[in-house]
């Protein structure tokens, strides 16, 4: 099962962000979001992952309507190679979060984990019952559904922390953390003294360990960009 982990797929993502740095000055700001877009969700489909929308907001994946928020700070004329870089693998980190997301609830629907509910009832694993438990856009439910036999058994160990930590029994630590976390100080300078015990939240340090290889890749061809 291919997915935003392999070297493969960073590797063919890379190669479109670095057209696009190379054609940046010809573009408007919706021409580059455009791009990016475009970007991203081949990279999604090659890993049978729903296409994303990308809308204007700060770096954040909103589950419940399927869409990633990238702000036009990163789409200026003046932007430099380095922010470029943080910005693209950026939305790399978020679409990871959208395989997260995506694979929970395609193993929801392959019975690997119960749906979440707060409910001493076990709820059917339905395309509603995962769409709404788990707060994800239906057409991701259904996609997920409709693909269950694809099930990723070689991921089924680093899935079942993600499920853990954001809908299992772990939840409840995630809620106060991301509580406590002062967003403001995260996107402006990282300084905030609950942002460690965030990076170590599964699905976070998942998403960082895979944004790091991204820019990893990006760095060997930062000097020929620039």
């Amino acid at each position: 099962m291919t997915s935003l982990s392999d070297q493969y797929v960073q590797t063919t993502f890379v190669a479109r962000c670095r057209e696009l740095w190379k054609n940046w000055g010809r573009y408007s700001q919706e021409r580059r979001r455009s791009k990016l877009k475009t970007a991203i969700n081949a990279t999604l489909r090659t890993c049978n992952l729903p296409e994303v929308d990308l809308i204007v907001g700060e770096p954040f994946l909103v589950a419940g309507s399927w869409n990633i928020r990238y702000p036009n700070s990163y789409l200026t004329d003046q932007i430099s190679v380095d922010k470029f870089a943080r910005g693209v693998t950026t939305l790399y980190h978020e679409g990871r979060h959208s395989e997260q997301w995506y694979r929970i609830a395609q193993g929801i629907s392959a019975g690997k984990f119960r749906v979440p509910t707060t409910s001493l009832m076990p709820q059917q694993a339905t395309v509603a019952n995962i769409s709404n438990n788990c707060a994800i856009a239906f057409t991701t439910a259904q996609h997920a559904y409709n693909n269950r036999q694809h099930y990723p058994q070689a991921m089924d160990r680093i899935i079942s922390q993600w499920y853990r930590s954001i809908y299992g029994y772990q939840r409840a630590h995630r809620g106060q953390v991301l509580e406590h976390l002062d967003w403001s100080a995260f996107f402006n300078t990282h300084a905030d003294i609950n942002f460690a015990r965030y990076l170590n939240l599964p699905e976070e340090k998942d998403a960082y360990l895979v944004q790091d290889e991204v820019l990893a890749r990006l760095s060997n061809h930062l000097n020929m960009w620039a």
